[in-house]
């Protein structure tokens, strides 16, 4: 039998040495592997990093499962994606939720947990202000990305059942390490809300570019949540503020039917510029319901300004905000989007007559040479 003496000596260097080899791999992990990898601090930093083109790349995934258009049978067993399939034919797979999508919109949170994090931790002596914006962006990005999450992988909101029904996890920490559960959708639709108001009361209210939050269309984005939620007060009172910012519309009759690429980037409209790539939508093999074209009158400017006419009688989309003619798809919010919200707010409370004068305000812009209803 081993000498307890000698046991307790040998127990005792091997503890102290594995406790020096803690400690020596502690430091060595919290050394940078490249001292170019800093965490931002800076207020520059910051909004750099709030800047990054993925923090408005919002996915196209509900477009990708919408019914408003159709693939021929060679382009769709021509497609090489088989997760984007399946969401075209509503398949129930072990991706049936493109965890791409998933991964990119947690990303951008991690992203605004982060700058959150930071402006928390530290003084902007002077740049108070500053901060306080970017607070307000940040908040901003990260429920925008919440509610489209709730949108792809929760249930719809019903008030009966919104308290139990389960929506997605809302990681408000850059710790990777923390477990989140999913919460509640009436716990979402709380965060996302609360979050949201918070971002309207730091933000100015026009921002310098419209791919920034600002107060404008982070009302503009209540309105819109609000409407998924059914409080059609909330939509008319979010709406009327984002209206009394920002009101402009694009007058169609200004525009060139014959253009394949009839809207610009950033223009009068947007509030709130996004964009989400589906390569499914390519205009090349994404073919138009006939259903859907066919509601188009002859003086619905629309009908030109969306469409146009493939060699085989079917119709593509070009009507994109985006600028461009692909499967970047505009996701972002519209002057138009909210007088809609707006006017279906009015019809849903019985205001009829106002829910009309909203929808004309938008038709006398839409159809040739202005048309009432």
């Amino acid at each position: 039998m081993m000498n307890i003496k000698i046991f307790k000596q040998r127990f005792s260097v091997a503890t102290v040495m594995l406790l020096w080899m803690l400690t020596a791999c502690q430091d060595f992990l919290e050394v940078k592997p490249n001292q170019q990898l800093v965490i931002p601090q800076k207020l520059n930093d910051l909004q750099a990093l709030l800047d990054e083109t993925f923090i408005n790349t919002v996915p196209a995934i509900a477009e990708g499962a919408a019914d408003n258009y159709f693939l021929t049978d060679a382009d769709f067993n021509s497609f090489p994606f088989e997760r984007e399939r399946n969401i075209y034919l509503w398949r129930n797979t072990a991706d049936d939720g493109d965890a791409g999508n998933w991964q990119r919109m947690y990303n951008t949170i991690l992203a605004c947990n982060v700058v959150l994090e930071t402006l928390t931790a530290n003084s902007y002596p002077g740049n108070e202000r500053a901060a306080l914006q970017l607070k307000g962006q940040a908040l901003f990005h990260r429920a925008n990305n919440f509610f489209h999450l709730l949108m792809i992988f929760g249930p719809a909101y019903q008030e009966a059942t919104a308290a139990t029904d389960l929506g997605i996890p809302l990681r408000l920490s850059s710790d990777f390490n923390q477990v989140n559960r999913r919460n509640t959708v009436a716990a979402c639709y709380d965060k996302i809300i609360t979050d949201l108001q918070e971002a309207g009361r730091l933000l100015e209210p026009r921002g310098i570019v419209a791919t920034r939050p600002d107060r404008c269309n982070t009302y503009a984005l209540l309105s819109r949540v609000a409407l998924y939620k059914q409080d059609y007060a909330m939509v008319k009172a979010y709406a009327d503020s984002a209206l009394a910012i920002n009101n402009s519309l694009i007058d169609y009759n200004s525009l060139n039917t014959s253009s394949n690429i009839p809207f610009v980037r950033l223009n009068a409209e947007t509030l709130f510029y996004a964009t989400g790539v589906y390569t499914i939508l390519a205009p090349s093999r994404c073919r138009i319901s006939p259903e859907l074209y066919q509601q188009y009158e002859a003086q619905d400017l629309r009908k030109q300004l969306f469409f146009r006419a493939n060699a085989d009688g079917t119709f593509q989309f070009k009507g994109n905000y985006s600028g461009q003619n692909g499967s970047s798809m505009f996701t972002g919010i519209t002057t138009a989007e909210v007088l809609l919200n707006r006017a279906e707010a009015l019809a849903r409370q019985n205001e009829t007559a106002l829910a009309m004068a909203d929808l004309n305000t938008l038709l006398l812009k839409r159809f040739r040479n202005g048309v009432k209803v």
